[in-house]
């Protein structure tokens, strides 16, 4: 069980340019005491079956490039402008997560965020540019099921598989308009990944591992994430060092792709490839004595024992 408290005192303070006429929002002052409550609970079935439900609140505040009220453009067709007043976003979250067998995890969860903040679209100005601004837009309620579990299919494979399946509510705080429009009915979203490991011997192996996934909000629906990435790891020196090569993105399909339609008059779309694809070569040395480490650890153990007594 833990708890946290913070205050949060704010001044806002945006100057205009001589001849503009200034108004009581310009000015915003925020003194406020926060508190998070955090606990869990752990219950054992047996040596290898355990539930555990937990509970949390957490607080995300605006960046500061958001909160930035200065215009800057990221294309000829994009204007970008900051939001001084943004508020920041609370979650509250409960999940019952159940191990079995010490290996397969199944967590169930909710969680409900208030003033969440994503970026709408504002009336296009004389430059004929979509000029986009960061706002607390509602409050939205998340159900999700994951399972991550390792799968030994022969000696020498096994895969590590994790999957999240959540759909999610949006109930908008502003108004719609004809700039933007809202989704309020539950989005189903979803990721899956997995590591496949292939020991080719005791010293080499390979890996394989792929994603793919969606996840959309009330205003923006996501195309699909997908990609695969590879690496193969050896391992010398009496297992004290370990070279790795990797190459991620293997096909150049990692991207974030999606759209905003706005009734019939306005359909929005935008592409953002980055650096995805991508080498690295590492290598990691093991220093000190293992048997130093092991005699540390025995003796840091009794020392706990003792201070118990």
């Amino acid at each position: 069980m833990g708890f946290r408290t913070e205050q949060t005192v704010s001044i806002g303070d945006l100057r205009r340019r001589l001849g503009q006429v200034s108004t009581e929002e310009d000015y915003k002052k925020r003194n406020y005491i926060d508190f998070f409550p955090s606990t869990s609970l752990t219950y054992s079935i047996n040596d290898s079956n355990i539930l555990n439900l937990s509970y949390s609140r957490r607080i995300t505040r605006p960046t500061y490039k958001n909160l930035n009220p200065f215009e800057w453009r990221e294309d000829a067709l994009t204007i970008l402008r900051g939001n001084p007043f943004l508020k920041p976003t609370y979650a509250d979250n409960i999940e019952l997560n159940y191990v079995l067998n010490n290996t397969t995890s199944i967590a169930f969860s909710y969680g409900n965020s208030t003033d969440i903040i994503s970026q709408i679209r504002l009336e296009p100005d004389t430059l004929n540019a979509n000029i986009f601004f960061p706002e607390n837009i509602g409050n939205k309620t998340v159900y999700s099921l994951s399972i991550a579990s390792p799968i030994k299919i022969e000696r020498w494979w096994n895969i590590y598989a994790t999957s999240t399946f959540f759909t999610s509510k949006l109930k908008p705080t502003i108004e719609e308009n004809e700039y933007n429009s809202f989704r309020t009915s539950h989005l189903f979203n979803y990721n899956i990944n997995i590591e496949n490991t292939f020991n080719i011997n005791e010293f080499l192996s390979l890996q394989v591992s792929g994603y793919y996934g969606k996840e959309s909000d009330g205003i923006w629906i996501q195309e699909p994430v997908y990609f695969l990435n590879l690496g193969i790891k050896k391992v010398f020196w009496d297992s004290k060092a370990s070279l790795k090569l990797s190459f991620n993105d293997v096909f150049g399909t990692q991207g974030y792709r999606g759209r905003n339609d706005v009734g019939e008059r306005i359909k929005f779309s935008y592409s953002y490839v980055g650096e995805f694809q991508t080498i690295g070569l590492f290598f990691a040395y093991k220093f000190g004595s293992s048997k130093v480490k092991a005699a540390t650890s025995r003796k840091r153990g009794d020392e706990e024992l003792s201070n118990r007594l």
